[in-house]
């Protein structure tokens, strides 16, 4: 009889430890499995950071990692050479807007205060000539609606370098504001929630006047 249990002690024993180790397993691939996605949150934290404060070389990521996601969703060339970024006044980005005829995004400003404002005003532009992005004073990326702005803009960079030819500036918006959307969607967001820019008004803003 006390064979017979020290027999049962032994198996209940080896059950233990092929359940511990079970776990131990699972417990292992969850966390091999978590550490990309930390890494991944870290890098982006970093990515997104204030444009003011980057490093040349994280400015030079954060703008490749957006020309890779442009490039990728809309199945256009890559690009090798990247845009100026600017930060300015909404009092001299609108200037440089009625001053020349830009890409420029209309909506929400981030004004120099910190403040916004929902009054429709140019709220970024690009420049063909000098291949500049103007960004509003206070923009510093930190959130996916920010960083829509860049976006916007880095598709009118997109279709300087490559040459692309639309039948007017409003034609030529469409695709940034598609590519806007998408990214805002990323996150539950929209062109409509954060820029009040509705189908019907994005629909008049991209279309032809003749």
């Amino acid at each position: 009889m006390a064979h017979d249990v020290s027999i049962d002690a032994a198996v209940t024993a080896r059950q233990g430890s092929k359940v511990l180790l079970y776990y131990s397993m699972l417990f292992l691939v969850g966390l091999i499995k978590l550490l990309p996605a930390q890494e991944i949150e870290q890098s982006q934290k970093i990515e997104w950071n204030s444009v003011t404060t980057l490093t040349q070389t994280e400015r030079e990521d954060m703008l490749t990692a957006i020309e890779g996601w442009i490039s990728s969703q809309f199945e256009m060339p890559k690009i090798d050479r990247h845009p100026r970024i600017e930060l300015v006044s909404p009092s001299t980005i609108a200037s440089l807007r009625y001053g020349k005829d830009l890409s420029s995004l209309t909506g929400e400003v981030v004004a120099a205060d910190d403040q916004t404002t929902s009054q429709q005003e140019t709220v970024s532009l690009y420049d063909d000539a000098t291949q500049t992005i103007y960004l509003p004073k206070g923009w510093s990326g930190a959130t996916d609606v920010e960083v829509s702005i860049l976006v916007h803009e880095m598709v009118h960079h997109f279709q300087n370098l490559l040459g692309l030819k639309y039948g007017c500036a409003q034609e030529r918006e469409k695709l940034a504001y598609v590519a806007q959307e998408r990214w805002l969607v990323r996150s539950g967001r929209s062109l409509a929630s954060e820029f009040d820019l509705d189908p019907f008004s994005l629909l008049v803003t991209t279309t032809c006047k003749y």
